[in-house]
């Protein structure tokens, strides 16, 4: 008993210092989107989380942000809670993967790594 829970324990080490440093880069993230981040209180009630939205590559997408990590994002603009009308903090509408594969091609495009015209082609097929 003793040995799994010190797996436990090393475990949620594990991901408390996964999502620490996620919060680190989603800081960063709003800082430099910095017209579309917002920082909004948590309507779903998780233990004082909040929610960071931002636009990137013409889709907006969030991440829950931990209360321990809300200092990370000083520089953010925050609202209580989400409203309909506030437009730079409407909640995500799509699937995760879908959130992953939009960041895939954001990322190629600005890397450049196929080439604009390459990367241009994929997204008019798609949609």
């Amino acid at each position: 008993m003793t040995r799994w829970q010190q797996h436990a324990d090393a475990y949620e080490q594990q991901c408390k210092s996964l999502e620490r440093e996620r919060a680190h880069l989603l800081a960063w993230l709003a800082v430099l989107h910095p017209a579309t981040s917002v920082l909004a209180g948590c309507s779903t009630g998780e233990d004082g989380r909040h929610v960071l939205h931002m636009v990137a590559g013409g889709r907006q997408m969030s991440w829950l942000v931990a209360p321990r990590d809300i200092h990370l994002f000083r520089h953010t603009h925050r609202v209580e809670t989400l409203e309909p009308m506030n437009t730079r903090a409407r909640a995500d509408d799509s699937e995760t993967e879908a959130k992953y594969t939009h960041l895939r091609r954001h990322t190629r495009l600005l890397a450049l790594e196929e080439g604009v015209a390459t990367v241009v082609e994929e997204l008019r097929r798609r949609t």
